[in-house]
């Protein structure tokens, strides 16, 4: 039987309220999937998690899929969760980000946290290869274009 850490366990749940978050979304425009066991290996060990899979609302099986969101662990820097999201356009990382883990740098004699757009508490896409990295909350709008991009579908092909 395999043993979920403290720090794993938050991670999933953190990863379960995104996918529920992007399903509430989602719900009138697309079709969701779960894969499970989804196997993640991070500097806390292996463990099992969940992939979620974001298809076409009415498309013929087989090219029903747009986008996947991949779990990929704990970083090893500062424990940011990190899923990243794939489509066959393009890919995208999220992080979970949080007062206990920004990364900070000192410029003019003050603090400042290297990811720039930090709000609050939260999922955050990451815009590379900015130094220092930009962040966006996730939001609809956010992950509407996510989908978009990695799916790499036009303005009126989104639903």
């Amino acid at each position: 039987m395999i043993r979920i850490t403290q720090p794993q366990q938050q991670y999933l749940e953190r990863v379960t309220q995104l996918y529920d978050q992007v399903q509430t979304w989602g719900k009138d425009d697309f079709k969701f999937a779960i894969q499970e066991p989804y196997p993640v290996s991070d500097t806390t060990g292996d463990y099992p998690s969940k992939r979620l899979i974001v298809l076409k609302k009415d498309a013929p099986t087989g090219e029903e899929s747009l986008v996947d969101f991949f779990p990929q662990g704990l970083t090893f820097l500062m424990g940011k969760g990190v899923v990243e999201v794939l489509g066959p356009w393009r890919d995208e990382e999220l992080a979970y980000l949080h007062e206990d883990n920004l990364i900070y740098t000192e410029r003019r004699g003050f603090k400042e946290p290297v990811e720039r757009g930090f709000q609050g508490e939260g999922w955050y896409l990451l815009l590379w290869p900015q130094i220092p990295t930009q962040v966006v909350p996730v939001t609809k709008e956010v992950f509407f274009n996510l989908v978009k991009n990695g799916a790499g579908l036009l303005e009126e092909e989104l639903p």
